[in-house]
């Protein structure tokens, strides 16, 4: 089964004008997914980068704010209002994936 694209998503939530935070495992990870949301824009849609903060606005009232999860933890989010957030763990999963490998009751359960 395929995991949903998370660039399709986020942009579609953005342009029905929801607020939406992308929690990504890195800075280099959030640079990443805002150059490949920045690739699929709309006429009025823009992308910026301001001290790594990655945000990509609608011409509606919605809007992506992208960031790495240390970021998010040390509470540079706060005082936001969101309406959806997304937690991108597929690099934390496939490291934790490895170490798992020979064990025969192993489970990743998140919480």
């Amino acid at each position: 089964m395929n995991a949903p694209d998370l660039t399709a998503l986020a942009l579609a939530d953005m342009r029905a004008g929801r607020r939406v935070l992308v929690i990504a495992p890195s800075s280099s990870t959030a640079k990443a997914l805002r150059d490949r949301m920045t690739a699929q824009l709309a006429d009025g849609e823009t992308a910026r980068n301001a001290n790594g903060n990655h945000r990509i606005t609608s011409a509606g009232p919605g809007w992506i704010e992208i960031r790495g999860y240390t970021s998010v933890r040390l509470g540079a989010c706060r005082g936001v209002v969101l309406d959806r957030v997304y937690v991108d763990h597929s690099e934390l999963t496939t490291e934790l994936a490895m170490r798992l490998g020979s064990s025969r009751s192993a489970d990743i359960v998140h919480i």
